[in-house]
């Protein structure tokens, strides 16, 4: 079991238990908000500080991208590079 399943009396993954916290989830959107402003891990920082190359076709997979920002900054600076942003249905039917 998980700290966090341990912290919040639960054996649920900490995105399934979510489904049922609101709040939560709006403190977690907000933290990771933040976290993605701090220098190295912005966007902007990603999109122009890895070599990603003009001359090769890469594949990108985006593993809880929620609605596709990273992804979609990266494919318009960057169009040889495919994206597939996965997170869980209730977040890419937002998209």
């Amino acid at each position: 079991m998980q700290g966090w399943s341990v912290q919040n009396n639960t054996d649920l993954p900490i995105f399934r238990a979510f489904a049922d916290m609101p709040g939560r989830v709006q403190v977690f959107a907000e933290a990771m908000t933040f976290h993605a402003m701090l220098p190295g891990y912005s966007t902007q920082s990603l999109v122009d500080q890895f070599p990603w190359g003009s001359d090769k076709k890469l594949t990108v997979v985006d593993v809880g991208g929620s609605l596709g920002n990273v992804s979609l900054a990266l494919a318009a600076h960057h169009p040889t590079v495919q994206c597939i942003v996965e997170d869980l249905p209730n977040v890419i039917g937002q998209a």
